[in-house]
């Protein structure tokens, strides 16, 4: 059965010699990306690659002089060693096993951390409940760099907290290009947040990226409630919107 193993928050240096001694969750890893690798200092972040490239996955002394020369060492690799995915700054994201049977959806908006976690957090409750979380991947992502490696903001965490929904551990990472082939749906809040997914994604050609609200029958936009400060309208959107999301989903998979 497919899982997936979520360690975001967790000192990277005391999960990863444990995850690397289960062979069969070493066999099918991939490092979530974010922009760079750095685990403090010690390390030499770029050695951390795809298992099914190494045979050892090692962590050894770093020898990059400064940041700069080790993020672009790392972006050397990341071109030819695919898949590969950086981490972000401290952290492991996430771990991916065997999603590949698995519906996958990134929400997206401005700065992930009120809208597209939001959604995330929402539809994961909502496929729990509907006894079919198994069959789904869901995450989220800005389109911006402004948050990067920010929790969910404060009113939106408490939005779903009043609806017993938690979004502890989340930790805002941008879009990248290479997300187009590890997800299946892409869905926006507004229509700047669609500009951006196709500039930064650079073309649609599997037709997946839509709006939110445009899976109900009052398309439309997410305001956002950075700008709005109606947390509760953000939250009825959502809400409706990854429903209705759902249902198309299921039905279109039955």
């Amino acid at each position: 059965m497919s899982k997936l193993i979520d360690i975001n928050a967790y000192p990277v240096k005391d999960l990863l010699p444990v995850l690397l001694q289960d062979k069969s969750t070493k066999k099918n890893i991939i490092w979530a990306t974010d922009a760079y690798a750095d685990f403090g200092p010690g390390y030499d972040d770029t050695s951390i690659i795809a298992p099914s490239l190494l045979s050892k996955v090692t962590l050894q002394p770093r020898i990059s002089k400064t940041l700069e020369e080790q993020q672009a060492r790392t972006r050397k690799k990341a071109e030819v060693m695919t898949p590969v995915w950086l981490c972000n700054k401290y952290r492991i994201l996430q771990i991916f096993e065997g999603v590949g049977n698995m519906i996958k959806v990134l929400f997206v908006c401005h700065g992930n951390i009120c809208r597209s976690p939001m959604a995330e957090y929402v539809m994961k409750d909502l496929v729990k409940k509907s006894g079919c979380a198994e069959r789904f991947f869901i995450s989220s992502a800005a389109t911006s760099q402004e948050e990067i490696g920010n929790p969910v903001y404060p009113p939106a965490r408490r939005k779903l907290a009043e609806h017993g929904i938690s979004c502890s551990g989340h930790s805002a990472r941008q879009l990248v290009r290479s997300d187009y082939e590890r997800y299946d749906y892409f869905i926006g809040m507004d229509q700047e947040n669609l500009r951006e997914m196709y500039r930064i994604l650079g073309a649609d050609p599997g037709q997946k990226l839509s709006l939110l609200m445009d899976h109900t029958e009052r398309p439309g936009e997410v305001a956002d409630p950075w700008y709005t400060r109606d947390f509760e309208a953000t939250w009825r959107d959502v809400e409706e919107g990854c429903r209705r999301l759902l249902e198309a989903l299921c039905h279109g998979a039955d």
